[in-house]
């Protein structure tokens, strides 16, 4: 056999990849005269070698280990791409699985955090700490700060009573319309962590406003009591949201008599539809990060120059905020600049006595 008259006996191994390697390159091969004869029967190495003929030996055995490499090399892609097939198919059924906006409550793993601790006044409501939480104190004041988490959350929202005799201290978010409307009258879940210095117990609340968005006249209904004790606890409530809650909707922790040093926190708060407790919805950082920022955010003197001249600089918010916010301002020097606020940004209305960088917040908390 000639090298010339060989090629057309293999190449068709090409159409044939399904077949068992071995198999198959014996049968092509045994299609030829030689050893094996012609009625198709498989041939053993030895003879697929004796049928290559005027192919040199070492030739031969290259040719035969070439064909059944390949052959097993397309296997190998084959599965492989069967296996991609699998995990694609599989991603994209969860994918459909996972509920859109599963956790109505924002920020809930306490991983942003834009402001810094803050001292929170008796009778005051206040935010520090983690983004979208505040703090309401009745008889002393207290303390909000970012601490450490447990288990999955590296985070957790600390509040602390830092003179003695505080009657009340009220802990919570309270939830837009726009994102809770849809559940009105619906059964909701409640799931959090909780630890506290010493055992403490406190009650869980819904709070509904009477009018829309606006938390000054609301009605609380306890949903709940939990007894928080040294030990990380995660606590479960399962309640109907009413159909005012259309109004929107707060979720509140109330402890009373707490006694000076005590510390509680709390971590992973979500608030979902239907009647039991699911996995926690981590939300891509920068998904909320952008959906604290519509309700408060702010930017150093690095941020924003404000200039003594009559052409004066503008600034766009990261996202839309809820509302036209309430602003402060920080001058590094000199004074006298007015500006014109929305819900978009900020521009310079009147000219400061000196060119200045100009550090500021913008809140429009509920």
């Amino acid at each position: 056999m000639s090298d010339t008259n060989f090629i057309p006996q293999v190449t068709p191994i090409v159409s044939t990849w399904t077949q068992d390697v071995n198999n198959t390159i014996y049968r092509l091969l045994g299609n030829s005269t030689g050893a094996g004869g012609t009625g198709g029967a498989p041939l053993t190495r030895a003879a697929v070698m004796q049928n290559l003929g005027a192919v040199s030996a070492s030739n031969a055995a290259a040719t035969y280990e070439t064909i059944a490499g390949a052959a097993a090399t397309y296997e190998t892609i084959a599965g492989a791409a069967a296996t991609y097939e699998t995990i694609a198919g599989a991603a994209a059924a969860t994918a459909a699985l996972r509920p859109a906006f599963k956790n109505r409550i924002l920020n809930g793993a306490m991983q942003i955090a834009q402001r810094p601790l803050t001292a929170v006044s008796a009778g005051g409501l206040s935010y520090g700490g983690a983004d979208r939480f505040q703090l309401y104190t009745v008889g002393s004041t207290g303390r909000l700060t970012l601490s450490t988490g447990t288990g999955e959350f590296t985070y957790a929202q600390q509040f602390s009573v830092t003179s003695f005799g505080n009657t009340v201290f009220q802990f919570g978010q309270r939830i837009e319309s726009l994102n809770i409307a849809d559940l009105a009258g619906q059964t909701v879940t409640l799931s959090f962590w909780a630890h506290a210095a010493y055992p403490v117990t406190g009650t869980v609340q819904n709070v509904i406003p009477t009018t829309i968005d606006d938390y000054s006249s609301a009605n609380a209904i306890q949903v709940g009591v939990c007894a928080v004790s040294a030990v990380w606890t995660k606590f479960t409530y399962t309640f109907s949201l009413p159909s005012t809650a259309t109004n929107g909707a707060g979720i509140e922790w109330l402890f009373t008599n707490l006694s000076n040093g005590q510390v509680i926190s709390l971590t992973g708060v979500q608030l979902e539809a239907g009647s039991s407790a699911t996995a926690y919805d981590h939300r891509e950082y920068t998904q909320e990060l952008l959906s604290c920022q519509r309700y408060y955010t702010y930017g150093d003197d690095k941020t924003f120059v404000v200039l003594a001249a009559v052409t004066y600089p503008s600034l766009k918010f990261a996202v839309p905020m809820r509302v036209t916010p309430s602003m402060t301002y920080v001058f590094d020097i000199g004074g006298g600049a007015s500006f014109s606020v929305g819900a978009m940004g900020f521009y310079q209305t009147v000219g400061n006595s000196t060119d200045s960088g100009m550090a500021w917040t913008a809140s429009a908390e509920l």
